[in-house]
């Protein structure tokens, strides 16, 4: 269980990242890229399972 939390937290703070543009700890904006959106959008979909998985 407290795996879930690691990742949930992790995830959360992926998500703040890509939410202010990945300026914190770097000097300029990453552009959002085909690659990137894959990214996101897979980790998004963990995210969501690992809070199902979480609720069950």
């Amino acid at each position: 269980m407290p795996m879930i939390f690691k990742i949930v937290r992790y995830l959360l703070l992926l998500l703040f990242w890509l939410i202010s543009g990945g300026q914190i700890g770097s000097v300029s904006p990453i552009p959002f890229t085909r690659k990137l959106k894959i990214f996101i959008y897979f980790h998004l979909s963990i995210f969501v399972l690992s809070l199902l998985i979480f609720v069950m």
